[in-house]
């Protein structure tokens, strides 16, 4: 069965070496870059380091894994922290996990040919009129 093309909504490609000047514009752009912005920068990554030609979609979904569980364990740190805000270590590794299972859902996406924002806009849809009702803290969906 033949691969999905992952570039169907990919930037063009660039350069994969960059100076110190290049990098400080990469971080410029880091910091105002939308989600859209991010998902083309990841795609570049993730194509600069081979993972669609020597990678697999099954072994992106092992990642995902891995890094979903590391985002759990990092989270029930965060939960046991009493100081509010945090601003400790736990919250860094939180926000490191949620970063890292970000990427992992990007490539996977791409590996399919999915536009991993139209993922996220599909949902929303699924669940912008969705009736439930909170319990023990979760909100519980009514059956159908």
């Amino acid at each position: 069965m033949e691969q999905p093309d992952h570039n169907t909504y990919t930037p063009p490609e660039t350069s994969e070496t960059s100076s110190a000047h290049e990098d400080d514009d990469i971080n410029a752009d880091l910091a105002s870059a939308t989600f859209e912005n991010l998902t083309s920068f990841v795609i570049s990554w993730a194509r600069s380091r081979d993972i669609f030609e020597q990678g697999s979609f099954k072994a992106q979904i092992a990642k995902f894994a891995e890094e979903s569980a590391e985002t759990v364990f990092a989270a029930g740190r965060v939960a046991s922290e009493k100081n509010f805000p945090w601003d400790g270590s736990a919250l860094e590794e939180f926000k490191d996990g949620i970063g890292d299972t970000l990427v992992t859902i990007i490539v996977s996406c791409s590996f399919i040919g999915l536009d991993p924002v139209r993922c996220l806009e599909h949902a929303y849809k699924v669940i912008r009129e969705r009736k439930g009702k909170m319990i023990a803290g979760t909100f519980v969906k009514e059956a159908s």
